[in-house]
């Protein structure tokens, strides 16, 4: 057994799998999921100062990658059987969670539909000191991150560890701020990850958007109108305001926006514009 597992590797928390330093090993991994394997192997090269090829940084970060999602399956499974895990050593005040999904091309074609193409999806976990609603916004602290390409059923239990981990069944507030997707909505209804659920800005505005072409008219200019009411246009102005007065629904909308703004980072009402010109 000591050939198969050297006292060094144990003492100094060295990776198995590859014969490198933990930090380099996180470094391998980094360069090997950002891009594909030869030009890792290539930026790794430059950078250690050593010739590595692209079959083999592939084969370690591979095993890097299989042992991490090993590990984090025995957490999941754990936190079903009631462990949790260590909570944030200070529990945040305010705790966003963000949850999306997209594409991307896989090496291995899909045997049913003979494609690369997989669905991927990810969470985001930012701590903030929360702003006071009007002058003062909210100030991001830590941002973490889950990705994987299993199902929802299966993603959602990754979601909740991490967000115990984050602090999130000791936080004051935690708000869910993600688009309106079916699968987003069962994770939080059968993971209660959040005291809040918020639609996103983008998400909403383009709801919204779809909604004044459905009864206007596609590309019309009234929908493009509506859609700027809606969005907070206080009257006669030709922009978006962020203080317009807009009507009824443009106030709804127009909280959403600033809520994106203040704790997501995204850009709330320019989206009125993106949307107007598409």
């Amino acid at each position: 057994m000591a050939g198969l597992f050297p006292p060094q590797e144990r003492d100094f928390l060295l990776p198995t799998e590859a014969p490198l330093t933990a930090k380099a090993a996180e470094r391998l991994g980094r360069e090997s999921a950002i891009q594909t394997f030869a030009p890792a192997a290539r930026a790794l090269s430059i950078d250690w100062q050593v010739t590595l090829d692209g079959k083999q940084v592939q084969r370690w970060g591979e095993a890097l990658g299989f042992r991490l999602s090993q590990e984090q399956a025995q957490r999941v499974e754990a936190l079903k059987q009631g462990h949790y895990p260590a909570p944030a050593a200070n529990a945040p005040d305010l705790l966003v969670i963000g949850m999306d999904g997209g594409r991307y091309q896989s090496r291995q074609k899909d045997a049913a539909s003979k494609s690369r193409w997989k669905e991927d999806k990810i969470a985001s976990f930012t701590s903030y000191l929360p702003g006071d609603g009007r002058d003062k916004p909210p100030v991001p602290l830590v941002s973490s991150y889950v990705a994987s390409t299993a199902s929802s059923g299966s993603f959602g239990p990754m979601v909740k560890l991490e967000s115990l981990a984050r602090g999130a069944n000791r936080a004051k507030v935690v708000i869910n701020i993600s688009d309106g997707a079916g699968w987003i909505d069962s994770i939080e209804q059968e993971q209660h990850l959040a005291d809040v659920r918020i639609v996103d800005f983008y998400h909403a505005a383009e709801h919204v958007h779809s909604a004044c072409e459905a009864a206007m008219g596609e590309g019309s200019v009234e929908a493009g109108e509506s859609f700027l009411d809606a969005a907070g246009r206080g009257p006669g102005e030709r922009g978006v305001g962020r203080e317009g007065a807009g009507s009824g629904a443009g106030n709804w909308i127009h909280s959403i926006a600033r809520g994106a703004d203040g704790l997501s980072g995204l850009p709330g009402p320019r989206m009125a514009d993106r949307l107007r010109r598409h």
